[in-house]
Formats: structure tokens, C-alpha cells, sequence
């Protein structure tokens, strides 16, 4: 009989950056698949942390090795050969982890395609009855307030939906970018599906694949599940897929509209440079605050909150791990109220560089670098920020005026206090202010008292940590 326990893992054929990949599975962590499966298609690029979600990634380096090794499928028609098309490796790759994977469902998605679970992912599979073979997501891209760097490119709440109406799309592109674009989308509007493990396939696809049975229906909708493709990314990161891609042929099995796309860009790149390919990387993805408003007003972009979910991840925050205190046979009475930045990790004093940084839970679960900061509120909106070190309390005091590196005293001479900002968008969270600026954190865990707006990928919550009863 077959398994109800709807557990499901997710694979994905990546070649991104290390920054890309750990906030990859960071994500996918805080959802609680069963594995994640990497199968990294550029051997130089297959770098992640591995102390995020340990004993459930699995990986693999798609070299000449793999490649001669690992089982293939139509129309590959090489065998021992990598081949020359992106969707074809995607598509080996799926159908081996598959293969060897122990969950009822997976999820095959690129590196830029985050899950957006509104519940438990589980839970939501659990409704579709055994004659369902697939369920197709839907998609929805990314949109920036601006131009963002590398390590920005999760950074937004903002996503354009399929969107057909070109009266309304030629308010905020041009008619020849339209032209190869599809409902307002520069990557593909179809969104990737959950499939079965078991039924056999009979045509292949990472969105929707088809089932060998007719009896078994494939591409079940849900409004539960939904796909964020931040197709977009930095600048930097874009600038380096164009001119990759125009080296080469790297997707062979993609619609018209991508070739035109690419034409577009190496004329502009002919024609004007290096400022005319950014000119038009902010003519694709980035919308000013007014013309943002506009296109929400539309109903073409909307607003979605897609990454402040709790999960078993943040659970592990040091001195509250059920595992870690059934492994020692000690019960911790460490308790606090800790600080998660919009990122997923937590604010913490770094012994090694003596200095304010970020880690997630697995790293504070370890005793050794990093402390968790926690906050106390004042009155009047106000906080201050301190670390424990045994039973002697460490605040942070002012920046130094020379190399304005944050200390801490042991005592509360010289204190920082922040102003606590609530705005109405975000009840649950807060941000932190000093007279310099807002608190920023940057993906790469840089921190910094200076920013000049609360932009909301800096919004900060709390948490409160109990010891074990």
C-alpha cells in the first residue's frame, strides 16, 4: 500500500554563488522536507554551509564521473555524455533523485524559485487524494525597489503575477521589451510541480511532467503552495548570466521569446556599454516606490511576506535544542529573548572578532564563536542589546569615533540605546534605530548603525528562548 505520510524532499540543479546556495537551503530548511537534494552542474561552484540542515542535504558534482555514471533518459541520446542542454540536466537529475529519494513527493526548483508555504507543506499535500500525480504551483517573479547588490537578491516582499493585459503591461515597460516577455514575466510564467514518486512518467518536465496512467490527473492547483522566482537577482549576478549566455547556448529546449531577449540585451551591450545594460536591468526588475504603488493598485504586482515563517530551524537556538539536551543528558537554563533578523538568522557577539554579527541556529546551538544578543525593551519604545558570558553581562556600548567598531562593557557605562520603530505593516517585528541611522543587516551578515530608511528587509523580531521544564 502506499505511504499517506506525505513526507516529500527537493531537488535542485544549481550553479549560483555560495551566498545563493546557503540562503537556498536555509529557506527549504525552515519548510522541513525530508532531504534536499544539490546537484551542483558547475564543479568550481559547489561550495554551501554545512552546518545548515546537517544530515539532510544530499549532494552531488555533476562532472565527467556523474555523468558517465548516473542513469539517463530521452533524448539525451548520449549516454556517458553531459548534455549540452540545461533542461536536459535538470531533467536527468529530477528523475535520478527521484529514484533514489524515500519521500512520497518532490519538488524540482531552481536556485532563484523559493516555496512560499502559506501552511505546513505537509499538511497541504495530505489533502490531495492518491490519483493526484502532480500539483502545479503557481508562479509569481520578483520585483526590487531598487538595484540591490550582491547578497540582495531575496531581498524583497514585491512579485508581479501572470498578467496578460498588455494595456496595463505598457505602463511600466516598453511595447519592444513586452514583445519577449510573457503576462509581464522575463522568466517562465509556468511555475514547477510536486510529483508523486511512484506513478511512471510519460513525458518529462520540471513544471509538468505528464503521467504514464490517463487515469491519474496531473497538475492540481492549490493556493497554499506558490513559487517566488526572483529571476532577476543583483545587478552583478545578471550581468554575468547575459554575458554567459551570449557566449553560448546553454538552454536549448526555451521558448522564442528568450532568443529575442538575449539579442535585445547583446545590442544594448553593443550599443551603449556597460550603463546601458544596467539601464535595462532596472527597466526589467526594479519599480520606484510610486510606480510600485500603481502596479499594486493594478493587481499586477503584489505584496507577499514569503520569509518570516517560524520553522524547526529557528527552534534550535541555543539552550531550547530537545535534541542537543537528550544528547548531552543535561537540561540547559539558559533563557532569553533573542533577536532574528529578516534573513532567518540571529543577532550574536562574535568572541573571535569581538564584535556584533549574525548566526544562525545551528551555529548558536554549538558552544565556541558566537553568543546570541538579546534585547531588553525600555520604556518608551526604547532597547538595549547584551550578551551573557556566564554570570557577567556584556552591553553594547557607542561605536568607537575612530573606527566606529561597536564594544561592549561590562557594565552600563557608555550604553547604546535604540529607538524601538513599530509601523503598522509589521506588528509582529520592530526596527532598531541609533542616532546615526537604522540597524542593517546585510545577507552576508555585515552590520551597520547608519542606514538612512527602515527598508523592510530590515524589519527584527523577537524570540523568546525557555529553559527546558
Amino acid at each position: 500500500m502506499e505511504s499517506r505520510n506525505n513526507t516529500w524532499s527537493v531537488a535542485c540543479t544549481i550553479r549560483a554563488p555560495q551566498h545563493i546556495t546557503d540562503a537556498f537551503l536555509r529557506h527549504y530548511a525552515s519548510l522541513n522536507p525530508s532531504k534536499i537534494y544539490l546537484f551542483f552542474d558547475d564543479a568550481s561552484m559547489a561550495d554551501y554551509d554545512p552546518s545548515i540542515a546537517p544530515g539532510r542535504v544530499i549532494s552531488f558534482i555533476c562532472d565527467d564521473h556523474y555523468w558517465r555514471n548516473v542513469p539517463k533518459i530521452s533524448p539525451t541520446k548520449q549516454p556517458g555524455v553531459r548534455p549540452t542542454g540545461v533542461e536536459i540536466r535538470q531533467h536527468t537529475n529530477m528523475l535520478y533523485a527521484r529514484e533514489i529519494m524515500s519521500t512520497d513527493w518532490l519538488l524540482h526548483v531552481d536556485s532563484d524559485e523559493m516555496l512560499f508555504a502559506k501552511k505546513d507543506v505537509k499538511t497541504v499535500l495530505s489533502e490531495f487524494p492518491r490519483h493526484v500525480f502532480s500539483i502545479c504551483l503557481k508562479n509569481y517573479e520578483a520585483v526590487y525597489p531598487k538595484i540591490i547588490g550582491v547578497g540582495e537578491e531575496f531581498s524583497t516582499h514585491y512579485f508581479k503575477r501572470y498578467f496578460p493585459e498588455k494595456s496595463i503591461l505598457l505602463k511600466y515597460y516598453a511595447e519592444d521589451l513586452i514583445s519577449f516577455s510573457r503576462g509581464g514575466f522575463w522568466g517562465v510564467e509556468t511555475g514547477k510541480s510536486f510529483v508523486r514518486k511512484h506513478p511512471e512518467i510519460f513525458k518529462m518536465s520540471v513544471h509538468r511532467p505528464i503521467p504514464l496512467d490517463p487515469n491519474l490527473i496531473a497538475n492540481a492547483k492549490t493556493n497554499d503552495l506558490e513559487l517566488l522566482h526572483f529571476e532577476g537577482q543583483s545587478y552583478e549576478l545578471f550581468k554575468e548570466k547575459c554575458l554567459r549566455r551570449s557566449r553560448k547556448k546553454v538552454a536549448t529546449l526555451m521558448p522564442d521569446r528568450f532568443t529575442k531577449r538575449l539579442e535585445k540585451i547583446e545590442s544594448v551591450i553593443a550599443s551603449s556599454g556597460e550603463q546601458g545594460l544596467k539601464d535595462l536591468y532596472k527597466s526589467f526588475y526594479v519599480m520606484e516606490p510610486s510606480t510600485l504603488a500603481e502596479a499594486i493598485a493594478d493587481g499586477f504586482v503584489e505584496k507577499k511576506v514569503w520569509n518570516k515563517s517560524q520553522s524547526d530551524v529557528s527552534d534550535l537556538v541555543t539552550g531550547n535544542n530537545p535534541l542537543e539536551e537528550e544528547r548531552s543528558q543535561k537540561i540547559s537554563l539558559w533563557h532569553g529573548t533573542v533577536i532574528r533578523t529578516f534573513h532567518n538568522n540571529y543577532l550574536s557577539y562574535d568572541s573571535e572578532d569581538s564584535n556584533i554579527s549574525v548566526a544562525n541556529a545551528y551555529q548558536l546551538s554549538r558552544p565556541g564563536k558566537f553568543q546570541p544578543l538579546e534585547v531588553q525593551f525600555l520604556k518608551n519604545e526604547k532597547a538595549i542589546l547584551f550578551y551573557r558570558n556566564f554570570l557577567e553581562i556584556f552591553y553594547v556600548s557607542q561605536p568607537s569615533m575612530q573606527d566606529k567598531v561597536v564594544t561592549f562593557k561590562p557594565n552600563k557605562d557608555g550604553i547604546l540605546i535604540f529607538d524601538v520603530v513599530r509601523t503598522p505593516e509589521y506588528t509582529d517585528s520592530f526596527f532598531l534605530k541609533t542616532i546615526n541611522g537604522f540597524l542593517r543587516v546585510s545577507p552576508q551578515g555585515h552590520i551597520t548603525f547608519d542606514s538612512p530608511d527602515p527598508l523592510d528587509w530590515e524589519n527584527l523580531s523577537a524570540k523568546s528562548v525557555y529553559p527546558q521544564l
